[in-house]
């Protein structure tokens, strides 16, 4: 993969993410995917990671799914943004 990485959702229910590297964080409300092009914030609920194939790099997040953002890239925002996500304090 050469800095490429593609979202789709479908009927809000399905995100198919591709150029996905791994997993940071993940909640029944909140998936953060490490990207080609920086880590990128799923919100929802209920939301599940029905699968992660490492060697294409695809992931799958089902649920309700509300928003998909890559975070603001400002010197200390990402440290941030975590702990508002996931409750660290």
């Amino acid at each position: 993969m050469q800095n490429e990485s593609e979202i789709k959702i479908t009927n809000r229910k399905r995100a198919e993410i591709t150029g996905a590297s791994g997993i940071i964080g993940f909640n029944e409300n909140e998936a953060v995917i490490s990207t080609e092009l920086g880590c990128l914030a799923v919100a929802g609920v209920n939301l599940v990671i029905d699968s992660f194939d490492r060697e294409n790099g695809i992931i799958v997040v089902t649920g309700s799914i509300n928003a998909a953002f890559y975070p603001s890239k400002t010197a200390g925002s990402e440290d941030g943004w975590l702990k508002r996500m996931f409750g660290k304090r």
